[in-house]
């Protein structure tokens, strides 16, 4: 399975033992690369539904869960995928991600960098994919970082 050259890639994460890459890009299709043999073991795509409907500009492995990574971009929408289904298993839905722009916390946290003036640092519990706290593009803080300690 070859990636094509008119596919620009925009975002891309190697787990942590550098055994698997990921990337995604232009075509908006997740592709997941064994290191060892450089071949393409699977993607993301023929689920019955596109899991993105634009360009991918961030992926990244969850360093406290390999069977997790996270991929965004330009279609407000944040899409776990599980390493185990070779699926997406749900969505956040609001960030509009353009670059790398994704974090994960040990306590089970996500936060999300956002192409926007209001709300463009969110962090989300992954548990319930709510958002827990944020600041906006003008300084405000959007509440309550209470459930985390920093």
């Amino acid at each position: 399975m070859k990636v094509g050259e008119e596919n620009d890639l925009y975002g891309l994460d190697f787990t942590s033992d550098g055994a698997l890459l990921a990337c995604g890009g232009k075509d908006g299709i997740v592709r997941v690369f064994n290191e060892k043999n450089k071949v393409c073991e699977f993607d993301f795509k023929d689920m019955g539904f596109a899991p993105h409907s634009n360009r991918i500009f961030c992926v990244k492995f969850n360093p406290f869960d390999q069977n997790m990574l996270i991929s965004a971009g330009w279609d407000n929408a944040v899409v776990i995928n599980d390493m185990r289904m070779h699926k997406p298993i749900d969505s956040i839905l609001g960030p509009r991600i353009a670059g790398d722009s994704l974090d994960f916390s040990k306590e089970g946290f996500l936060l999300t960098g956002s192409n926007s003036t209001s709300q463009a640092i969110q962090l989300w519990d992954l548990k319930t994919r709510a958002v827990v706290g944020g600041i906006s593009w003008g300084g405000g803080f959007l509440p309550n970082f209470k459930t985390m300690e920093v």
